[in-house]
Protein backbone atom coordinates (compact mmCIF):
# COMPACT_ATOMS: atom_id res chain seq x y z
CA UNK A 1 0.00 0.00 0.00
CA UNK A 2 1.58 3.57 -0.87
CA UNK A 3 0.51 6.21 0.80
CA UNK A 4 0.46 9.48 -0.40
CA UNK A 5 0.35 13.16 1.41
CA UNK A 6 -2.17 14.86 -0.88
CA UNK A 7 -1.39 19.05 -0.60
CA UNK A 8 -3.77 21.20 -1.36
CA UNK A 9 -2.20 25.03 -1.66
CA UNK A 10 -3.52 28.23 -1.07
CA UNK A 11 -4.19 29.79 -4.33
CA UNK A 12 -2.39 32.81 -3.60
CA UNK A 13 0.93 30.86 -2.97
CA UNK A 14 0.12 29.10 -6.25
CA UNK A 15 0.12 32.06 -7.80
CA UNK A 16 3.19 33.49 -5.75
CA UNK A 17 5.13 30.29 -6.85
CA UNK A 18 4.37 30.34 -10.44
CA UNK A 19 5.58 34.40 -9.96
CA UNK A 20 8.62 33.84 -8.68
CA UNK A 21 9.22 31.61 -11.63
CA UNK A 22 8.42 33.86 -14.28
CA UNK A 23 10.34 36.42 -12.53
CA UNK A 24 13.47 33.89 -12.69
CA UNK A 25 12.98 33.69 -16.32
CA UNK A 26 12.24 37.36 -16.94
CA UNK A 27 15.41 38.44 -15.49
CA UNK A 28 17.28 35.32 -17.40
CA UNK A 29 15.70 36.58 -21.04
CA UNK A 30 17.07 40.90 -20.17
CA UNK A 31 20.32 39.36 -19.46
CA UNK A 32 20.90 37.61 -22.61
CA UNK A 33 19.41 40.66 -24.40
CA UNK A 34 21.68 42.59 -22.49
CA UNK A 35 24.89 40.79 -22.96
CA UNK A 36 23.71 39.76 -26.50
CA UNK A 37 22.08 42.59 -28.53
CA UNK A 38 22.67 41.45 -31.54
CA UNK A 39 20.18 38.34 -30.63
CA UNK A 40 16.88 38.40 -32.69
CA UNK A 41 14.18 37.86 -29.89
CA UNK A 42 12.00 36.69 -32.81
CA UNK A 43 13.93 34.15 -34.37
CA UNK A 44 17.14 32.60 -32.56
CA UNK A 45 16.13 29.84 -30.56
CA UNK A 46 18.52 31.11 -27.93
CA UNK A 47 15.81 33.48 -26.40
CA UNK A 48 12.67 32.32 -28.13
CA UNK A 49 13.14 29.09 -25.83
CA UNK A 50 12.99 31.08 -23.28
CA UNK A 51 10.39 32.88 -24.20
CA UNK A 52 8.40 30.35 -24.82
CA UNK A 53 9.13 28.87 -21.48
CA UNK A 54 8.03 32.06 -19.47
CA UNK A 55 4.83 32.00 -22.23
CA UNK A 56 3.21 29.03 -20.76
CA UNK A 57 4.46 30.20 -16.94
CA UNK A 58 2.32 33.06 -17.54
CA UNK A 59 -0.50 31.31 -18.49
CA UNK A 60 -0.75 29.53 -15.34
CA UNK A 61 -0.49 32.57 -13.31
CA UNK A 62 -3.47 34.04 -15.75
CA UNK A 63 -5.52 30.88 -14.99
CA UNK A 64 -5.35 30.99 -11.22
CA UNK A 65 -6.06 34.32 -11.13
CA UNK A 66 -9.16 33.67 -12.37
CA UNK A 67 -9.77 30.59 -10.45
CA UNK A 68 -9.22 33.08 -7.40
CA UNK A 69 -11.69 35.68 -8.86
CA UNK A 70 -14.38 33.29 -10.55
CA UNK A 71 -14.03 29.88 -9.64
CA UNK A 72 -16.62 29.52 -6.66
CA UNK A 73 -19.26 31.55 -9.05
CA UNK A 74 -18.99 29.60 -11.83
CA UNK A 75 -22.81 29.32 -13.39
CA UNK A 76 -22.18 25.58 -13.83
CA UNK A 77 -22.65 25.06 -9.79
CA UNK A 78 -26.36 25.88 -9.95
CA UNK A 79 -26.71 23.14 -11.58
CA UNK A 80 -25.16 20.79 -9.12
CA UNK A 81 -26.77 19.84 -6.16
CA UNK A 82 -24.77 19.50 -2.73
CA UNK A 83 -26.20 17.73 0.30
CA UNK A 84 -25.05 21.31 2.22
CA UNK A 85 -22.49 23.72 1.66
CA UNK A 86 -19.56 21.82 2.92
CA UNK A 87 -20.14 19.45 0.63
CA UNK A 88 -20.05 21.97 -1.79
CA UNK A 89 -16.92 23.17 -0.82
CA UNK A 90 -15.37 19.59 -0.38
CA UNK A 91 -16.41 19.28 -4.26
CA UNK A 92 -14.58 22.28 -4.98
CA UNK A 93 -11.74 21.54 -3.35
CA UNK A 94 -11.27 18.03 -5.38
CA UNK A 95 -11.75 20.20 -8.21
CA UNK A 96 -9.20 22.51 -7.43
CA UNK A 97 -6.62 19.62 -7.01
CA UNK A 98 -7.17 17.98 -10.35
CA UNK A 99 -6.99 21.40 -12.13
CA UNK A 100 -4.15 22.47 -10.07
CA UNK A 101 -2.07 19.24 -10.99
CA UNK A 102 -2.84 19.64 -14.73
CA UNK A 103 -1.60 23.17 -14.73
CA UNK A 104 1.40 22.10 -13.13
CA UNK A 105 1.74 18.79 -15.53
CA UNK A 106 1.13 22.21 -18.52
CA UNK A 107 4.66 23.84 -17.33
CA UNK A 108 6.49 20.38 -16.64
CA UNK A 109 5.92 18.94 -20.22
CA UNK A 110 6.23 22.55 -22.09
CA UNK A 111 9.05 23.20 -20.45
CA UNK A 112 10.91 19.64 -21.50
CA UNK A 113 9.46 20.01 -25.38
CA UNK A 114 11.10 23.70 -25.01
CA UNK A 115 14.42 22.49 -23.42
CA UNK A 116 14.18 19.31 -25.58
CA UNK A 117 14.24 21.14 -28.92
CA UNK A 118 16.51 23.74 -27.87
CA UNK A 119 19.44 21.09 -27.24
CA UNK A 120 18.67 19.98 -30.67
CA UNK A 121 19.05 23.04 -32.31
CA UNK A 122 22.14 23.83 -30.58
CA UNK A 123 23.78 20.45 -30.91
CA UNK A 124 22.75 20.51 -34.60
CA UNK A 125 24.60 23.76 -34.63
CA UNK A 126 27.74 22.29 -33.15
CA UNK A 127 27.46 19.44 -35.59
CA UNK A 128 27.00 17.01 -32.45
CA UNK A 129 24.50 13.94 -33.40
CA UNK A 130 21.72 12.11 -31.94
CA UNK A 131 18.58 11.76 -31.03
CA UNK A 132 18.24 10.77 -27.67
CA UNK A 133 17.56 14.04 -25.48
CA UNK A 134 18.92 12.23 -22.69
CA UNK A 135 22.52 11.81 -24.06
CA UNK A 136 22.82 14.56 -26.58
CA UNK A 137 22.21 16.99 -23.62
CA UNK A 138 25.13 15.14 -21.88
CA UNK A 139 27.22 14.95 -25.23
CA UNK A 140 26.66 19.04 -25.65
CA UNK A 141 27.39 19.56 -21.63
CA UNK A 142 30.97 18.02 -21.98
CA UNK A 143 31.33 19.78 -25.48
CA UNK A 144 30.79 22.91 -23.93
CA UNK A 145 33.21 22.12 -20.30
CA UNK A 146 30.02 22.49 -18.42
CA UNK A 147 29.82 20.77 -14.77
CA UNK A 148 29.21 17.39 -14.79
CA UNK A 149 26.45 17.81 -12.84
CA UNK A 150 24.16 18.78 -14.47
CA UNK A 151 24.32 15.50 -16.25
CA UNK A 152 22.46 14.56 -13.11
CA UNK A 153 19.90 16.89 -13.96
CA UNK A 154 19.36 15.34 -17.48
CA UNK A 155 19.13 12.35 -15.84
CA UNK A 156 16.45 13.44 -13.08
CA UNK A 157 14.80 16.03 -15.84
CA UNK A 158 14.38 12.74 -17.84
CA UNK A 159 13.55 9.66 -15.71
CA UNK A 160 10.59 12.58 -14.72
CA UNK A 161 9.20 12.89 -18.33
CA UNK A 162 9.68 9.30 -19.12
CA UNK A 163 6.47 8.78 -15.83
CA UNK A 164 4.43 10.60 -18.10
CA UNK A 165 3.76 7.99 -20.38
CA UNK A 166 2.65 5.57 -17.28
CA UNK A 167 0.71 7.89 -15.46
CA UNK A 168 3.32 9.37 -13.51
CA UNK A 169 4.68 5.72 -12.06
CA UNK A 170 8.34 4.74 -12.46
CA UNK A 171 7.84 1.16 -13.73
CA UNK A 172 11.72 0.62 -14.30
CA UNK A 173 14.26 -0.79 -11.76
CA UNK A 174 14.66 1.49 -8.69
CA UNK A 175 16.63 4.32 -9.23
CA UNK A 176 18.22 7.26 -6.94
CA UNK A 177 19.37 10.74 -8.58
CA UNK A 178 21.45 12.67 -6.78
CA UNK A 179 21.25 16.50 -7.52
CA UNK A 180 23.41 19.03 -5.79
CA UNK A 181 23.16 16.80 -2.40
CA UNK A 182 19.72 16.33 -2.71
CA UNK A 183 18.11 12.14 -3.54
CA UNK A 184 15.98 11.70 -5.91
CA UNK A 185 14.28 8.11 -5.97
CA UNK A 186 12.21 6.82 -8.23
CA UNK A 187 11.52 3.53 -7.02
CA UNK A 188 9.89 0.59 -9.28
CA UNK A 189 6.08 0.69 -9.47
CA UNK A 190 5.71 3.44 -7.33
CA UNK A 191 4.58 7.48 -7.98
CA UNK A 192 7.09 9.71 -7.94
CA UNK A 193 6.57 11.28 -4.50
CA UNK A 194 9.14 14.29 -4.48
CA UNK A 195 7.60 15.92 -7.56
CA UNK A 196 5.10 19.07 -6.77
CA UNK A 197 5.02 22.33 -7.02
CA UNK A 198 7.90 23.20 -5.00
CA UNK A 199 10.08 20.54 -6.86
CA UNK A 200 8.75 22.07 -10.17
CA UNK A 201 9.84 25.33 -9.30
CA UNK A 202 13.41 24.49 -8.26
CA UNK A 203 13.56 22.22 -11.79
CA UNK A 204 12.53 24.58 -14.07
CA UNK A 205 15.05 27.16 -12.55
CA UNK A 206 17.49 25.05 -12.64
CA UNK A 207 16.80 23.92 -16.42
CA UNK A 208 16.71 27.24 -17.32
CA UNK A 209 20.30 27.63 -15.57
CA UNK A 210 21.71 25.23 -17.93
CA UNK A 211 20.29 26.77 -20.89
CA UNK A 212 21.58 29.81 -19.78
CA UNK A 213 25.41 28.34 -19.49
CA UNK A 214 24.89 27.14 -22.89
CA UNK A 215 24.14 30.29 -24.13
CA UNK A 216 26.73 31.96 -22.43
CA UNK A 217 29.48 29.24 -23.32
CA UNK A 218 32.16 30.85 -25.74
CA UNK A 219 31.28 28.56 -28.82
CA UNK A 220 27.56 29.19 -28.93
CA UNK A 221 28.38 33.29 -27.80
CA UNK A 222 30.33 33.30 -31.39
CA UNK A 223 27.46 31.95 -33.93
CA UNK A 224 25.67 35.19 -34.78
CA UNK A 225 22.44 33.43 -34.94
CA UNK A 226 21.08 29.99 -34.33
CA UNK A 227 17.39 29.68 -35.94
CA UNK A 228 14.70 28.09 -34.06
CA UNK A 229 12.32 26.37 -35.97
CA UNK A 230 9.39 28.97 -35.62
CA UNK A 231 11.75 31.30 -37.63
CA UNK A 232 10.45 30.86 -40.40
CA UNK A 233 6.68 30.80 -39.66
CA UNK A 234 4.31 33.88 -40.81
CA UNK A 235 1.51 33.85 -38.51
CA UNK A 236 -1.54 35.36 -40.48
CA UNK A 237 -4.88 36.89 -38.31
CA UNK A 238 -7.09 36.53 -41.38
Amino acid sequence: MIELQIEREPIEQVIDLYSRIKEDLGQKINLIIEENPEIDGNSDVRLVSMKLTMEVVQTNILVFYCIRDSFKNLEIWEYQEFENEAKKQEFLNDRLYFISGDLRENVFSNTFLRFENFIKIIANSLNIPGERINKLSKDLIEHLDIADDYKNLIDLFTYLRNTVHTAGFHNRDNVTVNYKGVDYEFVKDSPTIFYNNDFLELLVKEVTDLMKLIIDSEEIKEKDTIEHNYSNLVFNDN
